[in-house]
């Protein structure tokens, strides 16, 4: 945890482990104000895990790891104005409960310093977007998610229940985005479990596995490039724009203008500018209108069997909110 004071109301940034909930971030940006979160997960518990806080500037990032070697973002970086020199920092520990306490074994707690700009780390001190991995729904706490980077090279391997019905369980590779956007990933490679196995891209209203959603994706073993939407919390979602086709490798774009929503595929291309794209779907405004300002997208991975990993391999992923569609976006981990 970082805090401006050790008053009770104090601001603060807090990564944490939750007893039932994975591990989650906390921020409250104003004093005496409200307390806000994101990245925790249902029915989660681990029994140990590491845990990373940094702070350049005042952006505050999370993250998780299970060996102190692979590191996994937790939500997104968070701004929180903290104007004092002396900041308290360090371990916490609630049990939720004023009347019990609970226990917690800390080990190899470290903390580093240094000085913005000259000794900062460089990567930047305010990325313009970031990619993390949250399970959603229903998901099987025996498999969680597993990430690796390989320069722009995303390798997921994922359970999940499915993205479909009233509630989802899958994997979600998210971050936040107020406004348009134009967003592309190329899946060089797939290993379905299921034959409704599913890799794509999602505009979600939040991360509630009931939530409202619209997504443009590719089942494999179906031959088949889709858009399901849900427009209601907990709603039936539906089917659009099947494509029966089965390349070995694909290119998705799932794009919003207004309360517009288009998503497009091509089979072709070496690049992003290479690709002949084709329009699979528009949602108007009509059929989709989201409540909150900043939607969750990014890309997702489900198996549809939460006993087996499905994996894939997502490449070059871009999110363009210039209007433009030439803007590249910074991921973490590439180069």
């Amino acid at each position: 945890m970082v805090r401006d004071s050790l008053e009770p109301d104090a601001k603060h940034f807090s990564v944490l482990m939750l007893g039932q909930y994975g591990v989650g971030t906390f921020w409250r940006r104003d004093t005496s104000g409200p307390t806000s979160k994101k990245g925790f997960q249902f029915n989660v518990v681990y029994d140990s895990v590491w845990l990373k806080l940094t702070k350049r500037m005042n952006v505050f990032t999370g993250y998780k790891s299970f060996d102190g070697e692979e590191w996994i973002q937790v939500g997104s970086p968070k701004t929180v104005e903290m104007d004092v020199g002396d900041l308290k920092v360090g371990l916490a520990l609630t049990s939720h409960n004023s009347g019990k306490q609970t226990e917690a074994s800390f080990e190899n707690f470290e903390n580093s310093n240094y000085f913005y700009p000259s000794g900062a780390p460089s990567a930047s001190p305010a990325p313009s977007i970031t990619v993390l991995s949250v399970d959603i729904g229903v998901y099987s706490a025996e498999r969680p998610s597993q990430v690796s980077i390989q320069g722009s090279k995303y390798t997921v391997k994922a359970s999940g229940r499915d993205i479909w019905g009233g509630e989802d369980g899958f994997t979600f590779l998210n971050s936040q985005v107020s406004g348009d956007f134009d967003m592309t990933v190329q899946m060089s490679s797939f290993e379905p479990v299921h034959r409704w196995s599913k890799f794509g891209l999602m505009a979600r209203n939040s991360l509630d596995s009931k939530s409202k959603y619209v997504m443009t994706f590719f089942a494999p073993n179906i031959g088949a490039s889709m858009m399901h939407i849900r427009k209601g919390r907990g709603y039936p979602t539906r089917n659009y724009a099947w494509a029966s086709k089965r390349p070995k490798s694909i290119w998705l774009r799932l794009k919003r203008v207004g309360n517009d929503f288009i998503g497009y595929e091509s089979v072709v291309g070496g690049s992003l500018e290479e690709c002949v794209w084709r329009m699979q779907y528009k949602f108007t405004s009509a059929h989709m209108t989201f409540d909150n300002s900043e939607l969750e997208i990014g890309m997702v991975v489900t198996s549809h069997d939460n006993k087996k990993y499905a994996s894939v391999v997502f490449d070059h992923f871009n999110i363009d909110t210039s209007g433009t569609g030439t803007e590249q976006r910074a991921l973490r981990g590439s180069a």
